[in-house]
């Protein structure tokens, strides 16, 4: 349906042995918003997180504990690739680890290609070319009280909303003082 394909893709999760290449399933999830837990991704608290390494990590293979091949008895694996990607791409940046808020800032792109996160890596190069048309963030108050924000592009120029206070930006940045990116918008470009 037009709502499917406008909003919905599908990831694709392997469960493989790395030695004997054994293959125990394949499982096909629809998602609307891909969400990316970045507190399992990152090292420093204080680095700045880039996206491509983000989506990396992301997908690359990760090894299941207390799990291992019947055949040759090695320890199993992961892997979760992109199957298909919708016309409108939302990319949320889960930030709540273990009590503990991830406030790393992430390099935002205004442009990206998703194909090396693509399970079809044959396909024209250009069907995963994605423009940023949205950015969400998150400010922390206290007492576990917050405040979002937004920068939209419209009309070419990049405004930013903060309840009735409104502005061009000249550039779009990461926010402003405490704000995080939490949620990304972007649109395959036609």
């Amino acid at each position: 349906s037009f709502v499917s394909k406008t909003f919905y893709g599908i990831l694709r999760t392997k469960s493989y042995c790395h030695e004997c290449r054994s293959i125990f399933s394949i499982k096909f999830h629809a998602y609307n918003i891909l969400e990316i837990p970045i507190y399992d991704l990152i090292k420093n608290k204080y680095e700045e997180l880039n996206m491509k390494e983000i989506l990396t990590k992301f997908i690359s293979a990760k090894e299941v504990e207390n799990s291992t091949c019947l055949k040759c008895k090695k320890n199993t694996f992961i892997r979760t690739d992109i199957f298909t990607l919708p016309k409108c791409l939302l990319i949320y940046f889960e930030r709540n680890g273990e009590n503990n808020y991830i406030w790393n800032d992430i390099d935002i792109l205004k442009t990206i290609n998703l194909q090396e996160y693509s399970y079809n890596k044959d396909a024209n190069y250009s069907d995963y070319d994605y423009k940023l048309k949205g950015v969400i963030y998150y400010s922390f108050l206290k007492d576990d009280l917050g405040h979002y924000t937004a920068s939209c592009l419209i009309n070419k120029k990049w405004i930013y909303f903060d309840d009735t206070f409104i502005e061009e930006q000249k550039n779009l940045k990461n926010g402003y003082e405490d704000e995080k990116p939490v949620l990304l918008f972007y649109e395959k470009n036609s």
